[in-house]
C-alpha cells in the first residue's frame, strides 16, 4: 500500500520547512524480522506565531536491512523527493 496517508498530514510540515528552520527525526523499529519502518518526522520551529515548535510526519519507508549506509540512502530519497536544500 502506498500514498495512504492523508496528503494534508505531510504537505503542511513540508510547506513549512521550505521557509523556517527545522531539524529531522529519525527512528528505526526493532523488529527482528527483514523489513524495518524507518519513521521520519520533522521538527518545526515556529519564529513568528507563538515562538512554539511543532512535530510532523514525513514518511516512513520500509528498509531491507537497517545499516546505517540504507538508512542514508533512505533519508536521501524522502529529501530529493521533497526538494529540501
Amino acid at each position: 500500500m502506498e500514498q495512504a496517508i492523508e496528503p494534508d498530514l505531510y504537505e503542511t510540515p513540508i510547506k513549512r520547512c521550505l521557509s523556517q528552520h527545522f531539524t529531522l527525526l529519525c527512528g528505526e523499529s526493532k523488529d527482528r524480522g527483514a523489513d524495518k519502518c524507518f519513521a521520519v518526522l520533522v521538527r518545526i520551529f515556529e519564529e513568528e506565531e507563538s515562538r512554539s515548535v511543532k512535530i510532523g510526519f514525513i514518511d516512513m519507508p520500509i528498509v531491507n536491512v537497517g545499516t546505517g549506509a540504507n538508512l542514508y540512502l533512505a533519508l536521501d530519497k524522502i529529501l530529493r523527493y521533497f526538494s529540501f536544500k
